[in-house]
């Protein structure tokens, strides 16, 4: 089984900081949208028949950090892999398949959202609703003595938003990837 891509450094985007006065001190504003290469335009992993929430749930607990997602167009297919490429016990009835980024892009769009979920955790940040938060940082009140509160659940803090986005062609087709020279 082949390990799951992985997303590349992001490339940095420069803004000109606004200006400061007397009055304000404002830090700017940094958009972190990035492109993400895959390792491989194929992805192994196991492929079965959906049967109900509580089947990919015994899945998962089977084979602890293992992955399971539900095909979407049609509601029929679950599949099954481990970041690290190694399921520790085969699901009953399903059969290893190499599925290509053209037959599911959304398979690809779930690989590389979890990649990003597995390496925000890495970092310490935890899941707050749709987003990630770094808790062990300080609130953005921290900085303001009659607003720091000795709880760290109350304060502001900088939340990340996780979305992939594919690049489509007006026939809605897949952009292809730009080949190295």
């Amino acid at each position: 089984m082949q390990p799951s891509p992985h997303v590349n450094a992001p490339a940095q985007v420069f803004t000109t900081p606004p200006t400061t006065n007397a009055r304000t001190e404002c830090s700017p504003l940094v958009l972190n949208f990035f492109p993400a290469n895959f390792s491989s335009e194929t992805m192994t992993c196991f492929c079965g028949l959906w049967s109900d929430p509580d089947a990919a749930e015994s899945i998962r607990k089977a084979n602890p950090g293992a992955v399971t997602w539900r095909n979407r167009e049609n509601g029929k297919v679950l599949y099954v892999w481990h970041p690290d490429g190694s399921l520790t016990k085969k699901p009953a009835g399903f059969n290893e398949v190499t599925v290509t980024l053209d037959e599911s892009p959304q398979l690809f769009q779930h690989l590389l959202t979890d990649a990003v979920e597995r390496r925000l955790g890495s970092l310490g940040f935890t899941r707050k609703g749709a987003g990630f938060v770094n808790y062990s940082k300080p609130s953005l009140l921290a900085s303001i003595p009659a607003l720091a509160s000795a709880d760290s659940r109350i304060g502001i803090y900088p939340k990340i938003l996780v979305d992939v986005l594919f690049t489509k062609t007006a026939l809605n087709e897949l952009v292809p990837r730009e080949q190295p020279n």
